[in-house]
């Protein structure tokens, strides 16, 4: 952490400034005050931090499938990342369990920056493994996320059965970029997190009963604590009331999903909850409609099972906005935009009755990028972004099946995540919050 003069300006996502009042940035005479470090400027004082993991950790209110727990992070240090650590009970000899069951069991999260002009922020639990899923920089990476957030099983277990995930908040970084922490010390009431959590039928498969909860649910921060917390700039926002803190990020938007669409023939999918805002990516997934949960049976759901589309193509208002014929979309989905390519790893299991087995199949989460980067031009992350006002999109794919020798129409969803550029501006201990 830096206290002294500096210039970071708003185009840069991954940056946070401390500015005068809007109204008095424009007035004659007046200058922005700056109050951390940029390489441009000959002098700066450090403020010494400590970097811990696990020093706070809150367990889940409630573990039942299904409920809500409500976690409450005390605003008075740096926070980086929240992660999410349960445990379930032993598998019996007919249970399974499905891969990356740690993101499949949450339904949803909601929070809010501290007092915020916003009500509650909701990421679903399809979204939330979307947003991991883009920010990593390659297959293996996201394979490994998806190792820890919860090994398939396929019957008894020898050893406890446990998933950590990230919950994908605007200060929380999983890629090589890291974004700067929030000073919650800011805020005057805490970042509240509300968890809810699916029901069991969501993960578990085989013919036995599910259990009613998790055994352990506990969430835990990286965050930075001040060496000295009277070096806190809380201070200096207090003597001064007009100074306002800016923390720019990326929000993540989930809408709902889309039902009732069929594999091996062109979709046309409505899209109307998008924001009046700077749009920088669309990311979606199309599921098969029945390995979303347990059927009656005993067949394991592969909740993230997400299959290839081709023929993609997005319109506004009938006119093209993106469009890639055959599965095009592998390459300006992934290495010509950000990161997040599709053709991830992840567990399937086989068979409907004990003694069960599992394969590899390969997941695909997209992206459609609507910003271009002018990395040539400015530091840090600018994005010149297109204002799509509250209209109608219209979105082309052609869903395939995994067995490219089926042709056998399949019933499957859609979920998508809309993402814009945002920023907190944090003045008196309230968060004004801007999508644009």
């Amino acid at each position: 952490m830096y206290k002294g003069k500096t210039f970071e300006s708003y185009h840069n996502m991954e940056g946070a400034i401390l500015s005068t009042k809007r109204s008095q940035l424009n007035a004659p005479g007046k200058s922005r005050s700056q109050l951390y470090y940029y390489d441009d400027q000959s002098t700066v004082s450090l403020v010494e931090a400590d970097t811990v993991i696990g020093r706070f950790e809150q367990s889940l209110t409630s573990l039942q499938f299904g409920s809500t727990s409500q976690i409450i992070i005390p605003n008075q240090d740096f926070v980086h990342n929240v992660c999410l650590e349960m445990e379930l009970p032993d598998l019996t000899l007919d249970q399974t369990l499905c891969a990356a069951w740690g993101y499949g069991i949450i339904r949803e999260i909601n929070y809010s920056l501290g007092q915020a002009n916003v009500s509650q922020l909701r990421l679903s639990g399809k979204s939330l493994l979307q947003c991991i899923l883009r920010e990593c920089e390659t297959a293996e990476k996201r394979s490994h996320i998806l190792r820890v957030g919860g090994e398939a099983y396929t019957g008894s277990n020898k050893r406890p059965i446990r998933a950590t995930i990230m919950l994908p908040l605007p200060f929380s970084s999983i890629g090589a970029t890291q974004k700067k922490p929030i000073d919650t010390s800011l805020l005057n009431n805490p970042i509240q997190i509300q968890i809810t959590l699916e029901s069991a039928d969501k993960i578990y498969g085989g013919l036995d009963a599910r259990p009613p909860a998790l055994t352990a649910g506990r969430v835990f921060l990286r965050q930075s604590v001040l060496t000295d917390r009277s070096n806190s700039i809380k201070s200096q926002m207090m003597a001064n009331p007009s100074m306002i803190y800016g923390y720019p990020f990326v929000h993540r938007q989930s809408t709902s999903s889309k039902y009732g669409l069929t594999s091996e023939s062109q979709n046309n999918i409505e899209l109307t909850e998008f924001l009046e805002s700077d749009l920088l990516n669309i990311c979606f997934s199309v599921h098969y409609t029945e390995d979303q949960t347990r059927t009656a049976t005993g067949i394991t759901p592969n909740p993230h099972n997400s299959i290839m589309c081709e023929d993609v193509e997005l319109l506004y208002n009938g006119q093209t906005v993106f469009r890639c014929q055959g599965n095009a979309i592998d390459l300006l989905s992934g290495s010509l935009f950000d990161s997040g390519a599709p053709g991830t790893p992840q567990a399937r299991i086989n068979r409907t009755t004990a003694p069960y087995t599992s394969s590899q199949v390969t997941g695909h989460v997209y992206q459609i990028p609507m910003a271009d980067v002018k990395a040539m031009v400015y530091d840090g992350q600018y994005c010149n972004t297109s204002r799509y006002s509250s209209q109608t999109m219209q979105l082309r794919i052609t869903p395939r099946n995994i067995d490219p020798n089926d042709t056998v129409p399949k019933l499957c969803e859609a979920h998508f995540t809309y993402l814009y550029s945002a920023i907190a501006e944090i003045s008196g201990g309230v968060v004004n919050i801007q999508f644009s």
